[in-house]
Order: C-alpha cells, then structure tokens, then sequence
C-alpha cells in the first residue's frame, strides 16, 4: 500500500492541473499509478478536509516519536516497542525511564517483553 500511496504522490505532484481539479473533473481514478487505496484516502481528504486513519494514527501516537524512531541504533521497530510498553513521549522521558528503569534492555533484548509487568 505505501508503495502505491508514494506512486499515486508522485503522479499528482508531477501533474501540472491541481488535485481539485482533477478530482472534480472525474479523472482522478484514470490517472496512472491512481490505485484504489489511494484514490480513497485522496477522496476522503478532498470530502471532509481530513483522513481518519491519519487522524486515529496521529491520536494514537505523539508527533515526538518521528524523533524518537530517528535515534541512532534502536531501530524502528525497538522504539515502537518502547513507546508502547513504556509510554515513553518524548526523549526526556526515555532518559527518566533509562535512569529510574534498567527494564528497558530486556525489551530492547530480542524477544524481551515487559509489556504485563509493572513499570
């Protein structure tokens, strides 16, 4: 799907009549690249000035984490974890759960879960 999403993103930005246009004018599904996911979720925005699963991602998890994931060496997949398990929102609160909690190297540990303990 995300390979869709940037090849319908592509598409668009490189199209010189604007995305309304096309839209209103019923093409927008002709476009090459135009796959289903994306043309709804293109749909949806232009409807209701929003996209729910942007939004429930965006309530879900803090715009900190973008900088959180981007730490050198803890991976994507380890800081989600993190984030999760430790309800960790900013790297001020990974620093107070590295120094109150040595717990998080068992999830950084493969396989480590710490999920249905206490923190």
């Amino acid at each position: 799907m995300l390979l869709g999403l940037i090849i319908a993103a592509r598409t668009l930005r490189d199209n010189p009549e604007s995305i309304e246009k096309i839209y209103s004018s019923g093409k927008l599904r002709e476009l090459t690249g135009m796959e289903e996911p994306a043309y709804k979720l293109i749909k949806e925005y232009l409807d209701t000035g929003s996209i729910g699963l942007y939004e429930e991602l965006k309530s879900k998890y803090s715009e900190n984490l973008i900088r959180l994931v981007r730490i050198s060496g803890l991976g994507k997949k380890r800081m989600f974890k993190i984030y999760d398990t430790f309800n960790i929102k900013s790297l001020g609160d990974l620093k107070d759960k590295l120094v109150d909690n040595n717990r998080i190297a068992n999830v950084l540990a493969e396989g480590g879960s710490e999920k249905n303990k206490a923190v």
